[in-house]
C-alpha cells in the first residue's frame, strides 16, 4: 500500500510548481498561511501585520491666514506636525503658526492612535521665506527678533520712528526662562523713515532695557474708563473710540506699572493707530495685584496715570498695525463661532 505523503509536503510541491511558471511565491505563503502550516498553527488565523498610513500629501502654507494645510489621510486620526525641528500634533489636517524665523522647514507625518495601523513616513519637507521687501506681521517679527538671537520674540506691544531711531516695544522669553517686556532703541547707518527702510539699512547698535513681565491685559482695562492720559486722551475727547491692537505690562512694583500698547482709534470712517507707553500707580494698597492690575484702573479717584510717550502711527507702522488688528479679529471670531457651535449643541468646553 503507497503512503500517502504529508500535507505540507504536498503544499510546498505545488508553490514550487507555481513559482516555476512565472506566478508569484506569495501566492503559496498564503496558501500556508490559510491552512496553519506557518504564522497562525493548527489552522487558525496568524496574529495580522499591520498596514502602513499613506504618506501625507499637498503640504501648503497660506501666509495670509498663518496656516499649514495638507490632504487628509485615511484611517489617520492625528497627525505630526514639525517646524523647524519642534514638532506638535494636532487631530485636523491643518496647522496655525506665525513664523519668526526667515526660513521655516514644515513637515507633516500622519498617525494613527488606535494602534491598527502605523505611523506614516514623513511628508516631502516645504519651506516658507519671509520676504524681504514685503511688509507683514512676519518680517515685522522677524526683523525685530534679530536683534537677540538669545530671546524668543513673544508679541510686538508697540513701535514708532523718531529722529531716525526705531523704537520697539516687545514681550520676550530670554533664554533663561525668565520674561521681560523689551524696549529697545536701534540706530542704522542710513536715515529711515519707514520700517521698510530700517530693513533694508545697516544696522549701526541696538540698546536694550529690560523690565520684569506681568500678565495682565491692563490696556483692556484702561480704555474702559471715563479718562486717559496725554494724545490718547485728546483723541477720546474728540469722540474717537479705543480698541487695543497689541499691549504688555511691565511691573515697576509696589502697584505700578507701565502699560506699553499699540491702539486702533476710529472715528466713522476715520482709522488712526496709536502707539504709547502709559505709567500707572493704584492708590488702594489693599487691592490684590490682579486688581489693581485691571479692574482698578477705571476708578478714577483710585489711580493715577502718566503718558510717557505717545506716537501716531503712519506709512508702513500704520500697514503693520492694521494688519495685526485684522488678524486678531479674524482669530477672536473664528474662536466665537467654535464657541457658539459647542453651547448650541449642548456640548462643554
Amino acid at each position: 500500500m503507497k503512503k500517502e505523503k504529508s500535507k505540507k509536503s504536498k503544499i510546498i510541491k505545488v508553490i514550487s510548481t507555481i513559482a516555476g511558471t512565472g506566478v508569484a511565491v506569495a501566492a503559496g505563503i498564503i496558501a500556508l498561511n490559510k491552512i496553519g502550516i506557518i504564522g497562525g498553527g493548527n489552522g487558525t488565523n496568524p496574529t495580522p501585520i499591520h498596514e502602513t498610513l499613506s504618506q501625507v500629501t499637498n503640504l501648503a502654507y497660506d501666509e495670509k491666514t498663518n496656516i499649514l494645510s495638507w490632504d487628509e489621510v485615511e484611517h489617520a486620526n492625528m497627525y505630526r506636525v514639525n517646524v523647524n525641528g519642534k514638532q506638535n500634533e494636532v487631530e485636523t489636517n491643518s496647522y496655525s503658526f506665525m513664523p519668526t524665523d526667515k526660513v521655516s522647514t514644515m513637515k507633516v507625518q500622519a498617525l494613527d492612535t488606535t494602534g491598527n495601523y502605523n505611523s506614516s513616513v514623513w511628508s516631502d519637507t516645504i519651506t516658507y521665506t519671509i520676504p524681504d521687501n514685503v511688509l507683514s506681521p512676519e518680517a515685522v517679527f522677524s526683523f525685530v527678533d534679530s536683534f537677540d538671537s538669545a530671546t524668543d520674540l513673544v508679541n510686538i506691544a508697540g513701535m514708532y520712528i523718531e529722529d531716525n531711531v526705531l523704537y520697539t516695544k516687545t514681550y520676550e522669553k530670554k533664554s533663561d526662562g525668565r520674561e521681560y517686556v523689551a524696549s529697545r532703541e536701534t540706530r542704522f547707518k542710513s536715515d529711515i523713515s519707514t520700517l521698510s527702510d530700517a530693513m533694508n539699512a545697516k544696522l549701526l547698535g541696538s540698546d536694550l532695557t529690560l523690565d520684569e513681565h506681568s500678565n495682565y491685559n491692563s490696556a483692556k482695562y484702561l480704555i474702559k474708563s471715563d479718562k486717559y492720559v496725554g494724545l490718547m486722551e485728546k483723541y477720546r475727547q474728540q469722540g474717537y473710540t479705543f480698541e487695543v491692537v497689541s499691549s504688555e505690562v511691565a511691573d515697576e512694583g509696589d502697584r505700578c506699572f507701565t502699560i506699553f500698547g499699540t491702539y486702533r482709534l476710529s472715528n466713522g470712517n476715520d482709522v488712526k493707530y496709536l502707539t504709547s507707553s502709559i505709567g500707572c500707580g493704584i492708590k488702594d494698597k489693599n487691592a490684590s495685584k490682579s486688581a489693581s492690575y485691571t479692574v482698578k484702573l477705571q476708578e478714577l479717584s483710585n489711580r493715577t496715570i502718566e503718558e510717557y510717550e505717545a506716537h501716531e502711527l503712519t506709512g508702513d507702522l500704520y500697514n503693520w498695525a492694521n494688519e495685526t488688528f485684522v488678524k486678531n479679529q479674524a482669530k477672536q471670531n473664528a474662536k466665537a463661532q467654535q464657541v457658539s457651535y459647542f453651547v448650541d449643541n449642548g456640548m462643554n468646553l
